[in-house]
């Protein structure tokens, strides 16, 4: 039997380490959204009372229904992302020796592959809750491609590895791959 999930899979290559505990930094979002989401009701719901308590612009009571009504919609769009909450736990990233390997999900597993002589763009980007938990994301940019490599750890591991890519990448962008160079690049992550 031939599985294509083992055309991505890197058995050989170095494991990037990823923060598994950036979890509870998405479920403390979405737990503060609900709670200010829960905290702008009831003010809401005391000032309309209080203006219907005393006849200034609401004739005839307060109906909280509404305010109710109008406040579910922000309330169901903050739940959407729960889904991704525990999306940093079944992430793993190899790097083989010409390409990053990110794989994601448990159920729904997909894979994304980015040959790395082909990259020419690197972005870092940290939350609030990873400049004190040291990890970031990291985003490869490569001519029609995209990498994200997402809750990377700051370790000495992961260190050696983005500071490799980053010298490959400044080659690619000095050099500029063309098919007389692309032996030269690949020597570099050999």
């Amino acid at each position: 039997m031939n599985d294509i999930d083992e055309l991505f899979k890197e058995e050989k290559g170095i494991e990037l380490k990823i923060e598994k505990k950036q979890c509870f930094e998405e479920i403390g979002k979405i737990c503060l959204k609900v709670l200010l989401l829960l905290l702008l009701f009831c003010i809401l719901n005391i000032i309309g009372e209080e203006l219907a308590q005393n006849n200034f612009f609401i004739q005839g009571g307060f109906n909280s229904d509404i305010l109710y009504s109008v406040l579910v919609l922000p309330l169901l769009y903050s739940l959407k992302d729960a889904k991704d909450c525990f999306e940093s736990v079944f992430i793993k990233v190899w790097k083989g020796p010409g390409y990053i390997t990110v794989k994601r999900g448990f159920l729904n597993i997909g894979y994304d592959k980015l040959y790395i002589d082909e990259i020419n763009n690197i972005e870092l980007t940290r939350s609030f809750c990873g400049k004190f938990g040291h990890y970031c994301s990291i985003d490869l940019y490569a001519m029609g491609g995209f990498l994200r490599i997402p809750y990377l750890k700051e370790n000495k591991e992961n260190f050696k590895v983005i500071e490799e890519l980053m010298t490959i990448i400044q080659h690619n962008n000095d050099k500029g791959i063309t098919p007389s160079n692309k032996a030269e690049t690949a020597s570099l992550y050999k």
